[in-house]
């Protein structure tokens, strides 16, 4: 899994939980791109509500909402 903010990515293998109406994302010990430091690795946490496409982001101490738009077709 990858997940990007701001100045870099959280990159890392995770596991994938759906319920009915949420699908939460969990990666553990994911290193931040940007960062040589062993202690930037974080538990990351990304849960998403399918029906309104608000989703929560948690790596550490940060947390931060997002709005989800449905991705165009290919």
């Amino acid at each position: 899994m990858s997940i990007c903010a701001y100045s870099g990515c959280w990159a890392g293998t995770g596991e994938v939980l759906r319920g009915e109406r949420f699908l939460i994302w969990i990666g553990h010990g994911l290193r931040f791109s940007t960062s040589r430091e062993p202690e930037s690795a974080a538990d990351i946490l990304v849960a998403i509500d399918r029906e309104d496409g608000i989703a929560t982001l948690k790596a550490g101490a940060f947390a931060h909402p997002l709005l989800c738009d449905q991705a165009p077709p290919r």
